[in-house]
């Protein structure tokens, strides 16, 4: 039984005053019939009501209520199982009532943690697949943004909220490999903290660029470099403050157009700004808040030609 939490609809029912008060002698009678009726149906055993045997009480509570004011074959009194027969009819009434407004969710088996960042991880991917295309992306760039997506191992869920993406930002073009390696460490350094992780090097290989490809070193036409700019200008704006998403910055992002075209556009966005320092993974420090302010000056004021 389940008593209310209203302490005036508790006070609605006085257990005490209103019934072991009012019937102590009758409801020791019933206590009675239970124990027999215990030895019984279930001899040697703890008392306990096996609500599967004897299950006519409708039928029996008429029966000995012909015979009320005697005394049964097993010196029960009649009076008493009458009693007995009316709680047990009154008290499998008010459980099949309890049953029917249970609420489904309590009587369902708790899922599995692999089998919920499972399913989060799905939920994750198609909702971001629709944020990109709601926003213009077309399919086939979203797709790629998506492949391009590299999700931590199994960790400690906090309910059912996704984590926090990052999109790491920083020069490729004249460098050795394209700088894949750098993308890839810094990605690996991210996953380790938990993070979601949106690389170019990764979107790069989905849509069939290797690092190894000596043509993706070469200065790209404007058409190429349009191609590029609206699949990161989408990679980015996809991405949510209040979800606590952010950018990652690899050295040296001050060298490249694209990198810190993304840098601005994160900050404009109120995403939060990480900075990768060379050759040290990621700390908790790097991880508190905008620490890419002072390296802007050093950007602002430089005079050189971008490469």
């Amino acid at each position: 039984m389940t008593l209310p939490n209203d302490k005036n609809a508790r006070k609605a029912l006085p257990m005490a005053r209103g019934l072991l008060d009012y019937f102590p002698d009758a409801l020791a009678e019933v206590a009675h019939v239970s124990q027999v009726g215990n030895d019984q149906h279930n001899p040697g055993e703890e008392l306990h009501w096996a609500k599967d045997k004897s299950q006519d009480h409708a039928d029996a509570l008429i029966r000995h209520l012909t015979e009320r004011g005697k005394v049964d074959s097993d010196g029960l009194r009649h009076s008493g199982k009458v009693a007995w027969r009316a709680l047990a009819a009154l008290q499998i009434e008010l459980d099949k009532e309890a049953k029917m407004e249970m609420p489904v969710a309590t009587i369902s088996p708790k899922p599995k943690p692999d089998r919920i960042w499972s399913e989060l991880k799905q939920d994750t991917l198609r909702t971001h697949r629709n944020t990109l295309i709601t926003s213009g992306c077309t399919p086939e760039v979203a797709a790629q943004i998506i492949d391009g997506m590299t999700f931590p191992g199994l960790y400690s869920l906090k309910g059912r909220q996704r984590q926090s993406i990052v999109y790491i930002a920083g020069p490729m073009r004249g460098y050795i490999d394209h700088n894949f390696t750098s993308f890839d460490n810094c990605r690996d350094d991210c996953l380790n903290k938990g993070y979601i992780v949106i690389s170019p090097a990764d979107i790069d290989r989905a849509a069939g660029d290797a690092e190894d490809d000596k043509d993706i070193s070469q200065p790209r036409n404007a058409a190429i470099q349009r191609r590029y700019a609206y699949r990161d200008f989408h990679a980015i704006h996809s991405l949510t403050a209040e979800q606590g998403d952010g950018i990652v910055m690899l050295p040296d992002w001050e060298t490249s157009v694209g990198a810190t075209a993304e840098l601005f556009m994160a900050r404009w966005l109120q995403l939060n700004v990480f900075y990768k320092v060379a050759d040290r993974p990621l700390t908790e420090r790097d991880l508190q808040g905008d620490r890419i302010i002072s390296s802007l000056s050093y950007y602002l004021g430089a005079s050189k030609t971008w490469q």
